[in-house]
């Protein structure tokens, strides 16, 4: 269901006379998608998985949405060896023991590598998601 307007609720489905709505083949998939240069990651993209399958020989930059709003999510994998960094706005970052970074690097144990980044209205925080050394990145 969704509000239309004050008062007004209209169903997101629509079942006709006498029909039945099978949920059991109901699906969900992950937001995948690749990159292979430096990208300004958006808001909208929350909740999206970035790989850089098929990247160059030479690490690039995904760069968070300046504002860190609650809720916002993304996860970076690595799929080459390289490094790829994540930043943030000036002192955004909580990552590695540092309260005021502005990215984090994964630079060694690349291949398989993942990062999940996530905001809480006031700031960004990194958690590594494997065995890789994560770095941060001080201004």
């Amino acid at each position: 269901m969704a509000l239309q307007s004050a008062g007004q609720i209209t169903p997101l489905i629509e079942i006709a006379s006498g029909g039945t709505l099978d949920i059991k083949a109901a699906r969900t998939l992950l937001r995948v998608q690749v990159k292979t240069e430096s990208y300004q990651v958006l808001e909208s993209d929350s909740g999206t998985i970035f790989t850089n399958y098929g990247a160059g020989a030479t690490g690039f930059t995904f760069t968070l949405p300046t504002k860190p709003t609650s809720g916002l999510f993304f996860i970076f994998a690595n799929a080459i060896g390289q490094n790829f960094t994540v930043t943030s706005p000036a002192d955004k970052l909580v990552a590695n023991n540092n309260a005021t970074a502005d990215g984090l690097t994964i630079a060694s144990s690349q291949i398989g590598a993942a990062a999940l980044v996530f905001a809480d209205g006031n700031m960004w925080y990194g958690i590594s998601l494997s065995e890789a050394v994560m770095t941060v990145v001080s201004g």
